[in-house]
C-alpha cells in the first residue's frame, strides 16, 4: 500500500540523516570527506610485494570518495590520528561492492581476503598486560623498534560468509572478525553502518579494550590471488554520549 511505503522510504531518509545531523550537533571527533588521503598514511607488509591500491575520486552524486582496488595484493591505510575508547563511542561510515575476490574459506590464511574491511587496531599497553606477554612483546620491539598491535576488530563485507557471522582470525586469536555485509547485499549500491567498538571489544574479547586506537581502511586478495574493488566514504567517529545502535546497516542510495 501506498502509505506503508510512504513510511518506509520516510524512515529511509530519516536515518540517512543521521550522520550530518551528528556533525552539526558537534558530536563528531574526527569527520572524512576524502577529499585527500592527509589524514592517513600506508600499511604494507613485508611478506606481501604487491600493494592494494588507494585512490580518492569524485562521487557521481557529489563529494569525493575513496576507491579501494587490489589485483593479487594486500595493504592498507591507517590514520594518523590515534582515538581514546574513552572519547570515541560510536563510528560511522559507507561503503560500497563492485568486485569480491575468488570464493574461499575466510578461517583459513588462503581465504582471509575481503573487498573492503574497516577495523580498529588497538595500542598495546605494557602497564596492563601479563609478564609473560610483556616478555614477548618486548622480544618484539627489540627486533622491530616498536610493539606490535595489542589486538583488532575487523568489520568485513565477505563474499562468502553471513552478515551477523563473527570469528578468529586465522592469523591471530588477538584479532576478530565482525561480518557487517554479506554478498547478497552487494547489490544494494551504497550501505552505510553503525557501530559501537567499546561493546563490540568487550563481545568478542570478553574484557575491557586498550585505551588507545587507530582506524584502518583495507581491501586484499593476496591469498587468493583475485581481483577486489570497493568504494568507502563518509566516515566519522562520534562523541562518547552519542546514542546510536551498534551494527546498524541501512541502504543508502545517494
Amino acid at each position: 500500500m501506498k502509505w506503508v511505503r510512504f513510511v518506509v522510504l520516510l524512515c529511509v531518509y530519516t536515518i540517512s540523516c543521521l550522520g550530518t545531523l551528528y556533525a552539526e550537533a558537534g558530536d563528531a571527533i574526527f569527520s572524512e570527506s576524502f577529499d585527500s588521503l592527509t589524514n592517513w598514511e600506508p600499511l604494507t607488509f613485508e611478506k606481501v610485494p604487491k600493494q592494494s591500491h588507494y585512490s580518492v575520486i569524485p562521487n557521481s552524486s557529489g563529494g569525493m570518495i575513496l576507491k579501494l582496488e587490489s589485483e593479487g595484493g594486500a595493504s592498507a591505510l591507517i590514520s594518523k590520528r590515534i582515538f581514546s575508547v574513552d572519547e570515541a563511542r560510536v563510528i560511522t561510515w559507507s561503503w560500497r561492492i563492485e568486485e569480491f575476490p575468488p570464493a574461499a574459506n575466510p578461517k583459513t590464511k588462503s581465504g582471509d581476503d575481503y573487498p573492503i574491511r574497516m577495523y580498529l587496531i588497538f595500542e598495546y599497553e605494557p602497564d596492563n598486560s601479563s609478564f609473560l606477554m610483556n616478555t614477548k612483546y618486548k622480544a618484539i620491539k627489540a627486533l622491530y623498534g616498536k610493539y606490535p598491535p595489542d589486538s583488532s576488530l575487523n568489520y568485513v563485507w565477505s563474499g562468502v560468509e553471513q552478515a551477523g557471522s563473527t570469528f578468529e582470525s586465522p592469523y591471530t586469536d588477538r584479532s576478530r572478525i565482525i561480518v557487517l555485509q554479506g554478498r547478497k547485499s552487494a547489490g544494494d549500491g551504497w550501505i552505510s553502518e553503525t557501530v559501537d567498538p567499546l561493546a563490540d571489544y568487550r563481545e568478542q574479547f570478553g574484557k575491557e579494550p586498550p585505551q588507545k586506537f587507530r582506524l584502518g581502511i583495507m581491501t586484499d586478495s593476496d591469498n587468493t590471488v583475485g581481483r577486489t574493488r570497493a568504494y568507502f566514504r563518509s566516515l566519522a567517529v562520534l562523541k562518547k554520549d552519542t546514542k546510536a545502535p551498534p551494527h546498524k546497516s541501512r541502504e543508502d542510495k545517494n
